[in-house]
């Protein structure tokens, strides 16, 4: 397979995004539908080649590649991650399409915005390179930051786009600053030089000068993307944001971002910091310790404290939105058992968190563009006595949200309880029982304000007639077919997800394909 081949899921996303901005200067009627479709078309291709290249991969037709100078290198881990980004972006669209439509909202350049970030999620994951890294990071906020004000009749959404422009910039500059600081003391940006560097003290030029400055550049290179996943103390912006913006682009946010940020995490500190499978912690003393700790920290805050914020909120996106961060939390517990390079733990802890990200992505979109599309995504109308009675007003809907919901909880057998099952037990294969007891008993604090949702939406009677063309909120299984195909999909994904584990006890064999690729994406992290 040529190069050109290789990079092609990338080409298809920046042309299609071109494209679909230029058609919004040429078209001759006001619709976003087009555009919308095209994206579609666009992100459905992108996933095909990429889904392609796995498959190749796993058999051994393929073998990873450099690009661009050591700039860019595709493996099955960056591969299944930009699968997470376009299996979410698609979910993601079809919400988008319909929302705008119902808001009478006609101009299609939003779809292109979100061509281009999901490009920026994708080139951030397979980067090796700390400069090309930062430039897609960049290419993934700057049209998020438009997206998010883009219902410019909104002062919340304005509001929203404003504070995460000016944060996100900050949290770009503390960033580019730790990579500056690695620079300086490494003279590399590339990951894998840098990786030799960390576990040998060792540089082309001698040994590294200054070891505090080059803690200090490792520190806010993290302190950056833990920005972008909203881990506590750092996720004062997400609850006002993720109200603020408009459903789909919430969703879409708390799902891709996510994923991008912490596949670049993995990357670092599994290949960077320790080095992959059988490198000792004693090899990086100078980093190993104080990092390990201050990874435990934020893990345990933000698990504990958005669940606990949580539980006095009213508004459903706001639930949402501090659910979304104590799922970072709980991912991150996966990232302290990845750090720990005992036999092949590490690369089980990375399988099982590309496997929880699949998931979260999955049942994060989902619960979003529904709540928008019930509550009509308006400030008055996002309160959870809003959804009184909504189960049996529109049955479709409130099934979905229901079955998201308790996926968000860890309800058996649905994939979020696998998802958490296999961090947390790759946490106590490592010997970090306090850890993970710790995430199960934050789990437990957050089933009451999950089973909340469910309460509005079946035990309480609805204030008020509901009006589905009036509040865009009405679904039947004969309108809106690709918004309901998106759901039905969402719903499917969740089951079939959830039993797929199971086959590890032979139970349903053909079910367990995610959960091997994902085992596939984590061992390619020890070939770089």
């Amino acid at each position: 397979m040529t190069s050109f081949e290789i990079f092609s899921p990338y080409t298809v996303l920046c042309v299609g995004g071109l494209v679909v901005l230029l058609l919004e200067a040429f078209k001759k009627h006001p619709t976003q539908l087009y555009s919308g479709y095209l994206s579609l078309a666009t992100q459905a291709i992108a996933l095909v080649l990429v889904w392609r290249q796995i498959l190749l991969m796993k058999s051994g037709e393929l073998s990873s590649a450099t690009l661009f100078r050591n700039a860019i290198h595709i493996d099955s881990f960056g591969l299944f991650v930009c699968a997470i980004v376009l299996v979410t972006g698609l979910i993601a669209t079809v919400g988008a399409i319909e929302y705008f439509e119902r808001k009478q909202i006609r101009y299609g350049e939003y779809h292109s915005f979100q061509l281009f970030a999901m490009l920026g999620m994708m080139l951030m994951v397979v980067s090796v390179e700390l400069v090309t890294l930062f430039i897609s990071l960049e290419l993934m906020s700057l049209p998020i930051y438009v997206m998010c004000g883009y219902r410019r009749d909104r002062s919340e959404g304005i509001e929203s786009s404003l504070k995460y422009f000016i944060l996100g910039g900050f949290a770009a500059a503390v960033l580019i600053f730790g990579i500056a600081h690695i620079y300086g003391q490494t003279g590399t940006t590339n990951l894998t030089d840098i990786a030799v560097a960390l576990r040998t003290g060792q540089v082309s030029g001698g040994v590294i000068g200054n070891t505090a400055l080059l803690q200090m550049g490792v520190g806010l290179l993290a302190a950056g993307l833990l920005f972008k996943i909203a881990a506590v103390p750092l996720h004062f912006w997400l609850p006002d944001v993720y109200e603020g913006a408009p459903a789909p682009v919430t969703g879409f946010m708390a799902a891709g971002v996510k994923a991008a940020a912490f596949a670049v995490m993995i990357k670092f500190l599994y290949v960077g910091y320790t080095g992959g499978p059988g490198v000792s912690e004693s090899t990086n003393p100078f980093l190993q310790a104080p990092f390990d700790q201050i990874i435990v920290v934020f893990a345990c805050m933000t698990m504990l404290i958005p669940n606990l914020i949580a539980l006095r909120q009213t508004s459903v996106k706001r639930i949402l939105a501090y659910s979304s961060i104590a799922h970072a939390g709980y991912m991150l517990v996966g990232v302290r058992a990845m750090s720990s390079s005992q036999d092949t733990g590490g690369d089980q802890a990375v399988a099982a968190l590309l496997y929880y990200l699949m998931v979260y992505g999955i049942m994060t979109v989902g619960a979003f563009i529904i709540v928008g599309r019930i509550t009509g995504d308006e400030k008055e109308r996002s309160s959870l006595d809003s959804l009184n009675g909504i189960g049996y007003e529109m049955p479709f809907l409130s099934f979905v949200l229901a079955i998201c919901v308790l996926s968000m909880a860890g309800a058996p057998p649905l994939a979020g309880f696998w998802g958490k099952y296999l961090v947390f037990k790759s946490a106590v294969d490592q010997g970090f029982i306090g850890l993970a007891v710790f995430a199960v008993f934050t789990s437990v604090i957050a089933v009451y304000y999950y089973l909340r949702i469910l309460v509005h939406l079946y035990m309480r009677p609805a204030v008020e007639a509901v009006k589905p063309d009036a509040a865009g909120a009405g679904v039947t299984l004969f309108r809106d077919w690709d918004f309901n195909i998106a759901l039905g999909t969402v719903a499917f994904a969740l089951l079939w997800l959830g039993i797929g584990p199971v086959s590890v006890f032979n139970v349903i064999p053909d079910c367990s394909r995610f959960w091997n690729w994902a085992q596939f994406a984590a061992y390619s992290l020890a070939g770089m």
